[in-house]
């Protein structure tokens, strides 16, 4: 906003007094100068004040038109729902950014997401990434509630690539390999929110699995063919059973009476349960240790799902 705009409203408020004042006593006069005052003084401190919070405001949020009918579903259920930009703004007021992280949702190719530092800094998450979750969840969840999970798989996804993006502004070591760590980060901050970020946690580790069952028959059929697919060892990421199981054991290991479920389901297996408290303490005072310097406030806000 132009810093002459509450100049503009006080100059033009001022001449409406002035022939209101006319016919006025001087006593109206000096009162409506008084509130006259008032008011341009609180227009000011209003647009310093969101001045101040769009500077504040380095990790924002936008929904570029998309193409694909099925893609503009999505972007007519991401327009209608603030839970992105909610927690862009809680990051926000959390990190000391160098400068602006965009996180866009625009149409691709692939299902997939991505941090970039090319040309700037910046995160995509592509509406096929969404429509890819609405398939995979389909089975695995009520109709009433597809929507709702595939949005909280991709808030998941949005702290993941979140924090590829801080280990890169801020220049982080890392102990293994980079999408194991950014797992669990986006893991950790969820599991640290109320019970929508454990929701979405579990909804995300849901999706791993069925991704890990759908290439286990892609290689099974791949065989009966007489074919020779393999899973992708060589692949940056762990394979996607092993992120659900990883996954799974830092929410058991944050809260094992509440979490116990997981082993009498069948979920997580006793014989990894066992280290999972261990592992979640050691891997989010890892996390905190890495993260301290570049904090704004604390403690951290929680995310919002």
């Amino acid at each position: 906003m132009s810093p002459l705009y509450p100049i503009l409203v006080f100059a033009l408020l001022f001449t409406g007094l002035t022939a209101a004042a006319q016919s006025g006593p001087e006593a109206d006069l000096q009162k409506s100068f008084g509130t006259l005052r008032e008011s341009a003084r609180k227009t000011a401190a209003e647009a310093s004040k969101r001045k101040a919070e769009a500077a504040q405001n380095l990790v924002t949020v936008s929904i570029a038109p998309a193409k694909e009918p099925k893609s503009q579903w999505w972007e007519k259920v991401l327009r209608r729902n603030a839970m992105f930009a909610d927690n862009a703004r809680l990051m926000s007021q959390q990190f000391n950014l160098p400068g602006p992280l965009p996180v866009r949702f625009v149409e691709c190719q692939d299902a997939n997401a991505w941090y970039s530092a090319e040309p700037a800094p910046h995160i995509d998450i592509c509406y096929q990434l969404l429509r890819r979750s609405a398939a995979l969840l389909k089975p695995a969840v009520p109709p009433e509630h597809l929507t709702q999970s595939v949005l909280l798989s991709a808030l998941w996804t949005f702290y993941h690539e979140l924090g590829h993006a801080l280990i890169h502004v801020y220049d982080l070591p890392t102990v293994g390999k980079e999408e194991d760590a950014v797992d669990q980060l986006s893991t950790l901050i969820l599991l640290g929110s109320d019970e929508g970020g454990v929701q979405a946690v579990q909804i995300a580790a849901v999706e791993f699995f069925r991704t890990g069952e759908r290439a286990e028959k892609d290689i099974a059929d791949a065989s009966k063919r007489g074919q020779n697919l393999e899973f992708p060892f060589w692949d940056v990421h762990s394979l996607d059973k092993q992120r659900f199981y990883e996954m799974l054991c830092l929410a058991y290991g944050k809260n094992p009476t509440e979490n116990a479920d997981l082993i009498t389901e069948g979920l997580l297996p006793k014989e990894r349960a066992e280290g999972c408290e261990y592992e979640y303490q050691k891997t989010d005072r890892a996390w905190d240790a890495l993260l301290a310097p570049h904090l704004r406030q604390s403690p951290a806000p929680a995310a919002k799902p």
